[in-house]
């Protein structure tokens, strides 16, 4: 099952041998592969547990603020009903109007939102919560 697995500490930065041992801890306990790719640095790290059923894969990076954003589930973006970019302009209309874009979206689904220059994590699920977030 696909998953998001993310470590923010807000008053120091996150050690990468603590947040590789957690991953390795994570993908023994859900019976997958060490998540490859990887997400952040300093106070907050991520990582996006792909399943062969993962409709957005990796990580999406907004290349003027450094934000980044891991998807899993499905995600339903009324604005943009294209999978391949739904993510990108979910985090491009995140990093310019906040919080008020996360209201639109549907689906069965889990976001982690990172935003480095307001320094703030943002996870964010559907209402039913079917989505782990590690």
């Amino acid at each position: 099952m696909a998953g998001l697995a993310v470590i923010y500490n807000k008053t120091e930065p996150v050690p990468v041998e603590e947040f590789s041992s957690f991953l390795d801890a994570t993908a023994r306990y859900k019976h997958v592969t060490t998540p490859s790719a990887r997400a952040g640095e300093g106070h907050c790290l991520g990582a996006k547990i792909d399943a062969p059923c993962s409709l957005h894969r990796g990580i999406i990076r907004h290349a003027q603020s450094n934000a980044w954003v891991l998807a899993a589930g499905t995600l339903i973006d009324p604005e943009d009903l294209q999978i391949n970019s739904r993510l990108e302009r979910l985090l491009n209309d995140y990093t310019e109007r906040g919080y008020s874009v996360l209201g639109r979206l549907d689906g069965q689904f889990a976001l982690a939102i990172y935003d480095p220059h307001r320094e703030l994590l943002s996870i964010v699920s559907d209402p039913f919560g079917m989505i782990p977030i590690y």
